[in-house]
């Protein structure tokens, strides 16, 4: 949801005093308490405020008042925010935790006596009814010395997005990918950004860096640079800057074969014959030819038969074989002799232009 489109403004101020309301030291690690105001209103436009030597109590009041008196804070607690919680803690102290009814408010004062410490944490979160919709911490050591410390806090609610919707090749190097837009409570569709995570195989992807980043807003997004005839697996997570949704949607896509307009390469007809006690038949074969997009036994042979020497007609082969054949029978054949080109096809319909010819002679 990103950080919060309107700043959460804390200032904290601290003044040492002692630990029976009288004035304590300044060193580190002086006992007593600190007096910490923490104020929510427009972003760092607070009050003008002096801290004095005043016993605690006057402080904490002459302080309050010039915090409210001031009108310097204006509209910052969002309006679905029903109640904010603070929470001062430490492992030397008693927590000190507060919930504050603030619909309807843009901004509140609470001040706070903490004991002097290092390593205090303040932590404050903003909640519609009991779901934290922002939070933010943060550390400081109090030595009863004026402090300001001012907190931006951070959106806690992830994105609604259903994931990606599809996936479509386009070449064999690129994959587009597509999906609806999500939605945030804080962060507008506009400034959104897409992560995409991309695997060789189902489920492999790596969810702790994105392959890829979109531009603000987008709903689609073209991956390129992929191996031909290869499969690739996509999820797409949604972000708002400050958190992401954890969708875990995938979808599919196989880049295209490259385009094949290289013919295969075959040695031509090795022989033709007359099978004893044949009648009437030639009987060709050949060694199995090969192609860099077409398995040997999808490859099919054309043969081209003529009854005189290269007169082949190679515009219509006369006859085709089967898928990986490596011989074939021409019957029906009367007396005479006939000569024989053998061609490979693969099946992007490429052939080869060999011209060995063999050649047999019929008796009856």
């Amino acid at each position: 949801m990103g950080k919060c489109a309107i700043l959460f403004t804390v200032l904290f101020l601290f003044a040492l005093t002692a630990g029976c309301g009288g004035e304590g030291g300044s060193g580190s690690g002086t006992v007593g308490t600190s007096l910490v105001q923490i104020h929510m209103g427009d972003g760092g436009r607070s009050a003008r405020i002096t801290v004095e030597k005043f016993p605690l109590l006057a402080k904490a009041g002459r302080l309050a008042r010039t915090i409210l008196d001031a009108a310097t804070a204006s509209a910052a607690i969002p309006s679905d925010i029903t109640h904010i919680v603070f929470t001062i803690s430490a492992p030397d102290m008693t927590t000190i935790t507060r919930d504050i009814p603030v619909a309807g408010k843009s901004s509140i004062s609470e001040s706070f006596v903490v004991p002097n410490g290092a390593n205090r944490r303040f932590l404050v979160e903003a909640l519609y009814r009991d779901t934290v919709h922002y939070r933010k911490e943060t550390f400081a050591n109090l030595d009863g010395r004026p402090l300001t410390l001012v907190m931006d806090m951070e959106d806690v609610d992830p994105p609604s997005f259903r994931g990606v919707t599809a996936a479509t090749a386009q070449s064999s190097s690129r994959i587009d990918l597509s999906w609806e837009p999500a939605t945030d409570n804080v962060t507008p569709a506009s400034q959104l950004t897409y992560l995409v995570y991309m695997a060789s195989s189902a489920g492999g992807q790596n969810f702790q860096a994105p392959s890829f980043t979109t531009a603000p807003g987008a709903t689609s997004y073209s991956v390129t640079g992929l191996n031909p005839a290869t499969t690739y697996y996509f999820v797409v997570r949604c972000s708002d800057g400050g958190t992401r949704d954890a969708n875990s949607v995938e979808v599919s896509a196989t880049t295209m074969k490259v385009a094949d307009t290289s013919p295969p390469r075959f040695a031509g007809l090795v022989s033709a014959s007359v099978p004893a006690g044949a009648a009437g038949i030639a009987y060709l074969s050949w060694e199995p030819a090969a192609d860099d997009g077409t398995e040997s036994g999808a490859l099919v042979y054309l043969v081209y038969m003529a009854t005189k020497s290269g007169a082949q007609n190679f515009d219509s082969p006369n006859f085709t074989t089967p898928a990986g054949a490596t011989s074939y029978s021409v019957g029906g054949l009367g007396s005479g002799t006939y000569y024989f080109v053998v061609r490979a096809r693969d099946s992007a319909g490429n052939s080869d232009t060999n011209t060995v010819e063999r050649s047999c002679t019929i008796l009856y």
